[in-house]
């Protein structure tokens, strides 16, 4: 695996400001703007013929690598910047050879990795007047550092009013526990009792057992250290996980999927505890005759997972906060839940959604698909 470019070396409390983010961001895209508007000029009359010398120059000059494919696939021209990133003996090789020899997959799915760790944004766009396509490389690895610094930041400002919230949450059910420890050892005898006083410290301690989960993903770095999974994997576990608690409360759980034999790359225990979440979600909401289907396809380069459920749905104005930290309508939740399926979720690249005009509570989320790890030759 290619290491992970590495973070600036300022200290926290010099976390650069939003708006030097947003001015990176904009040179790049700038670079775009300007490329898109001069390569018409500098296309190719046909396969190897030479770029005018002021286009040469041109592109010599941008800060970003562009590659000129031919309609064979071959890199045809290139400028100086895309052979400081991939080597200098580039024409005439393959692209797709380049990229398998020289790129691979990233933590972000948005990106490509270098073998020293730079991060790479490709981008493709096909030529006007002659067969081909032009492909720019930009180097975001300083933008995702300072993307990733300011995440850090906002993720420390989060936990600080988790902690708060959550030492009030867990003295309630820690109390509680401790109560009922201290009747069932005075207990002489009275075994129904007995039962009773242990069904309610379990109950307290599944409790006190959910929120430490919510807290360690919420604050956990590596949810993004996934694996290339399959999908009928990751619903096995899911429904191995999940069927219990819906057979204990005489529900009914329904997996439909048309894309079992897609890959998606996920750390399998995270994206479990938020199909789990959701699937808790949908039983405290209907705990009568609830239906549950989980249906799941692929299409576009995404696969879409979709919970729907029977139960009364969510009004409007929960639906708008339903994903923030530390919203909940119920008096012993600690908000935790959807803001992690959330958190989790678009650390893997992916995206979740309420869907407010569907019967019932709907949620959709959409990972990037991913190829499978080819299998080494005896």
């Amino acid at each position: 695996m290619p290491q992970r470019a590495s973070a600036a070396s300022a200290a926290p409390d010099a976390t650069p400001p939003l708006p030097l983010l947003e001015l990176s961001v904009q040179r790049l895209q700038g670079v775009v703007d300007h490329l898109h508007s001069t390569l018409d000029a500098a296309a190719m009359a046909g396969r190897g013929a030479p770029a005018p010398a002021n286009a040469a120059t041109l592109l010599d000059s941008l800060p970003a690598g562009v590659l000129l494919i031919d309609n064979s696939g071959h890199i045809a021209a290139c400028n100086r910047a895309a052979r400081e990133l991939l080597g200098p003996a580039l024409l005439g090789q393959a692209w797709d050879a380049i990229v398998r020899t020289h790129l691979a997959a990233s933590e972000d799915a948005s990106d490509l990795a270098l073998r020293d760790g730079r991060r790479i944004s490709v981008a493709t766009r096909p030529m006007c007047e002659a067969a081909g396509q032009v492909v720019m490389l930009s180097d975001v690895s300083e933008t995702r550092a300072l993307e990733r610094l300011l995440q850090r930041r906002s993720r420390l400002a989060e936990m600080g009013e988790m902690l708060a919230r959550l030492a009030h949450q867990l003295g309630t059910p820690l109390a509680t526990s401790a109560l009922y420890a201290h009747e069932l050892a005075q207990l002489d005898g009275a075994p129904e009792r007995g039962r009773e006083l242990a069904r309610r410290i379990k109950t307290s301690l599944a409790r006190l057992r959910s929120q430490v989960r919510d807290m360690q993903v919420f604050t956990s770095t590596a949810t993004v250290a996934g694996t290339v999974t399959r999908v009928g994997d990751l619903l096995a576990a899911f429904s191995e996980l999940a069927r219990p608690g819906f057979t204990a409360a005489g529900a009914c759980l329904q997996i439909d999927s048309r894309a079992s034999d897609d890959h998606v790359r996920v750390n399998v225990s995270a994206l479990v505890s938020v199909f789990s979440n959701l699937a808790d979600n949908a039983l405290q909401a209907c705990p009568q005759d609830l239906l549950l289907r989980v249906t799941v396809d692929a299409r576009d380069g995404w696969v879409e997972f979709v919970f729907a459920d029977n139960g009364p749905g969510v009004p409007s104005d929960v639906a708008r906060q339903m994903f923030e930290t530390f919203f909940t309508t119920r008096e012993a939740g600690t908000g935790l839940g959807l803001a992690v399926a959330r958190s989790v979720v678009e650390a893997h690249g992916g995206r979740i959604r309420h869907d407010g005009g569907a019967p019932g509570c709907r949620i959709a989320i959409a990972l990037p698909q991913t190829c499978p790890v080819p299998r080494s030759k005896p």
